[in-house]
């Protein structure tokens, strides 16, 4: 994936622990917990994406049967277009890890940030160096997901092995 987040137990000994000591039920019970928040995490990202504020500049006659577009302004989620990003948003489970994210290239760009395209020689050789385009301001929309969903996979996760282990 070009942007995922991986979802798994804490990587604290205390919960290492208290897996091994509940043994198989543990396990399911902790990978369920662990599947449902990365689906959440999915969920609440293509939301943003799909339902986000979008208060940024309107694109007007694009040709080609193309409607108007109003595109998200920095720092809010990406505003969708074409769909690509939304329906790029996939989601794996194996063993004790989930995994939510995009595939498509430019969803790394789009979450972080990108600097513009530079072209021409480098400066210490003295050549010109020509910055093209604005670059793009960072529109999160996975990060606030996992921010949200992380400490409630974290204390279900607890709540879960305290339960099978009783």
């Amino acid at each position: 994936m070009h942007l995922s987040v991986l979802t798994k137990p804490a990587n604290t000994a205390d919960i290492a622990r208290e897996i091994i000591s509940a043994g198989g039920a543990g396990r399911r019970a902790v990978k369920r917990v662990i599947v449902v928040g990365a689906m959440n995490i999915k969920n609440d990202y293509q939301r943003a994406i799909a339902k986000g504020p979008a208060t940024g500049k309107w694109y007007r006659n694009r040709g080609k049967g193309r409607p108007d577009h109003r595109a998200s302004k920095a720092g809010e989620a990406p505003a969708s277009d074409t769909g690509r990003l939304l329906s790029s948003i996939v989601f794996r489970a194996k063993k004790l890890q989930a995994e939510a994210g995009s595939v498509v290239d430019y969803a790394e760009a789009l979450e972080y940030g990108a600097r513009p395209a530079v072209l021409g020689g480098s400066s210490r050789s003295g050549g010109v160096r020509i910055a093209m385009g604005e670059g793009i301001a960072p529109r999160p929309a996975l990060g606030p997901a996992v921010d949200k969903h992380r400490p409630k996979i974290r204390t279900a996760i607890i709540k879960r092995l305290r339960e099978v282990t009783r």
